[in-house]
């Protein structure tokens, strides 16, 4: 989190003190355009790379968390805390009519020493009494939108004031913030937490609880994407009174946001952040972790002084880095002790939190699909491995690649590169799926999906995630050509969030929709399947083939309540892990094993795929072209008056 202090005019008298309380923290801004709304709207756009309008803070589901520091020789008496949030209302066009006034009705708050993701403990609060403060709340001016469209008026972001007057006098130390709201815009729409615009990847760590299972998590932008910087923050303010400390304080500490994400047989940065204790000011810093939960030392020291992977000697963060992991360790969740202290005898701990996953090296044998190598895989990781092929067979390799799916609901896009070097011509490389005869899936099925081209040295494969599921799962194989000897090859594996294309013309009406490929300029062989507002897809919501005409065109008539849609598009063979319908003509091409992934097995790249819409006495053209091998087309809809997004 940047740390940043402000003095504000006095807004309001403390309750108990003749003084004013003041902003004594603001962390970053969101607001990213002036006065370019439809009524002179300021506006908040999505960051490039950023698939997501904001996080999810309804209290009975989701919960969000942010925080700040009170600074040495001071003690805070907090008086509010302001957050900024928005609903999905059902203003469709430009202009437009915008909401009117508040539709968030209450505010809950906990506040914690610590982070609540590394055991932070409790300081007061609760997320059963409503803390808003309805006077000092209202809109604020500012719209949040797509990352390149017109700025449109259905995220209005209202600032929400929250009482804070019940908390303690805060000594120095660092304290986090977790609120949970309600709103009144049904159907129910988040409430959500726009972010920090634009992030900070050194210092911005937010997180996030999902309320079932209890866990707070890194809060994502982008799809929760492992190791591509997509931590984030949110623009929050504290108020209160600043009154001078003489208390004697403990020097402490708190894990920079690097990479959370960690991996058998690789090494890892540990960075901590350090403030020193206060009256006196701390000297002999030293910063000590138990890294057991890695394989590592109990006892590791952190260092300053620009070695051991430090970047900047003095500036008080301390950093160790490691040897590669060892490939016996456990996977999991790792809670290590992590003790700041000083040559005044005084040291606090607190804990670090890493995810270790799965080494990235193939592992014999693995000849068969259902003996395969699993392997788990973040953006920019690779898997080495080694075909030893003999005379007359072929070696195989079989991979069961899995990829933690984004923490943000939201479509992401896989990329698995083989770089074979001068050996390429001899290695082949395939997605494989399952079984499927007449709507029968075969669950121990073993069917190739899709087979790249070389492009110089390489092959790449494609396919996509999405949805409610924990991991996006996916077999791939390796075959070799007998004769050839021992042939190296790495995978390396690239995810790249997608924004579905919102199909124009405002919302459709409830009731039948026809999405029909038949005259409209091509004779693609189409396919399209549509998924609910979770990105699941719904089932027997697709077509292959019209069964109506006979043909090779997909015609796809189903009812649809109110409600956020997506639909994908693309050419013959596109899958998910459900059966085709019984009114598809083409019943009987392979399907994934696993929820959660879409893909396409085709290499046709500039093809049409064009498509209507139509809804009543409504009919809407949809131009699109399946630019590249495998590529699938996203697009959104909203059926009915209002729906959440």
């Amino acid at each position: 989190m940047k740390v940043a202090f402000a003095t504000v005019a006095a807004l309001a008298v403390c309750a108990g003190t003749a003084q004013a309380q003041v902003e004594l923290f603001r962390n970053g801004e969101y607001v990213t355009e002036f006065g370019t709304g439809p009524l002179g709207e300021n506006a908040s756009r999505i960051q490039p790379r950023f698939n997501s309008f904001g996080s999810t803070a309804a209290n009975a589901t989701f919960r969000v968390a942010d925080n700040f520091r009170v600074p040495n020789d001071k003690k805070w008496q907090l008086t509010k805390t302001e957050w900024f949030v928005y609903q999905t209302s059902s203003a469709t066009s430009t202009p437009a009519t915008p909401i009117s006034g508040l539709t968030i009705s209450q505010a809950f708050v906990t506040v914690y020493r610590g982070n609540p993701a590394a055991g932070g403990t409790v300081v007061a609060g609760d997320f059963v009494t409503d803390r808003m403060i309805v006077a000092e709340s209202g809109l604020d001016n500012c719209l949040r939108i797509t990352e390149t469209g017109a700025v449109t008026q259905e995220r209005s972001v209202q600032r929400i004031a929250i009482d804070l007057s019940f908390l303690p006098e805060l000594e120095a130390g660092e304290y986090w913030v977790a609120v949970g709201f309600t709103g009144t815009i049904a159907p129910a729409s988040g409430p959500f937490a726009p972010p920090v615009v634009p992030t900070r990847p050194a210092t911005d760590n937010a997180v996030q609880q999902t309320v079932a299972t209890g866990v707070w998590a890194p809060a994502s932008g982008n799809g929760g994407i492992i190791d591509s910087g997509g931590n984030q923050d949110y623009p929050f303010r504290v108020f209160g009174v600043e009154n001078p400390s003489t208390t004697n304080t403990n020097p402490y500490g708190w894990q920079l946001p690097n990479n959370l994400n960690l991996r058998q047989g690789k090494t890892a940065k540990i960075r901590v952040q350090t403030n020193p204790g206060s009256n006196p000011t701390s000297t002999n810093v030293t910063v000590t972790a138990d890294l057991t939960g890695l394989g590592l030392s109990a006892t590791q020291s952190l260092f300053d002084d620009g070695t051991n992977g430090d970047d900047t000697p003095g500036d008080g963060i301390y950093t160790y880095l490691t040897p590669a992991i060892p490939n016996t360790t456990t996977l999991g969740t790792k809670t290590m002790a992590c003790t700041v202290a000083d040559g005044e005898t005084r040291s606090s701990t607190f804990n670090l939190v890493y995810i270790l996953n799965a080494n990235s090296v193939e592992i014999e044998p693995n000849g068969l699909k259902f003996a395969m190598t699993p392997i788990t895989l973040g953006n920019g990781d690779t898997v080495t491995g080694t075909l030893a092929n003999t005379a007359t067979v072929a070696d195989t390799d079989y991979f069961l690649v899995s990829t933690p799916a984004p923490q943000t609901p939201g479509i992401v896009r896989y990329r698995l590169t083989l770089e074979g070097g001068a050996n390429i011509a001899n290695i082949t490389l395939n997605v494989h799926t399952t079984a499927q005869a007449n709507s029968i899936i075969n669950p121990n099925g073993n069917v190739i999906f899709s087979a790249p081209a070389t492009v110089g040295t390489t092959k790449t494969l494609q396919w996509y995630g999405h949805g409610g599921a924990a991991e996006h799962k996916v077999y791939v194989r390796v075959l070799g050509v007998a004769n050839t000897g021992t042939v190296p090859y790495s995978m390396t594996l690239t995810i790249d969030p997608v924004t579905p294309t919102d199909i124009a013309g405002g919302n459709l009406a409830a009731g039948t929709l026809v999405f029909d490929f038949n005259n409209q300029g091509h004779t693609s062989n189409t396919e399209i399947w549509v998924y609910d507002s979770s990105y699941t897809p719904i089932a027997d919501c697709g077509n292959d083939n019209d069964i109506l005409t006979g043909g090779t065109q997909s015609r796809l008539e189903r009812e649809f309540t109110d409600g956020t849609y997506y639909a994908a598009v693309s050419n013959q063979n596109m899958a998910n892990n459900l059966r085709s319908p019984l009114d598809d003509s083409s019943r009987s091409l392979s399907v994934f094993d696993f929820p959660g992934v879409t893909g396409n097995g085709s290499t046709t790249a500039n093809l049409n795929c064009a498509f209507s819409v139509t809804a009543g006495t409504d009919v809407r053209t949809v131009a699109t072209t399946k630019v590249n091998a495998f590529d699938v087309n996203w697009f959104k809809f909203t059926v009915g008056a209002s729906a959440p997004t």
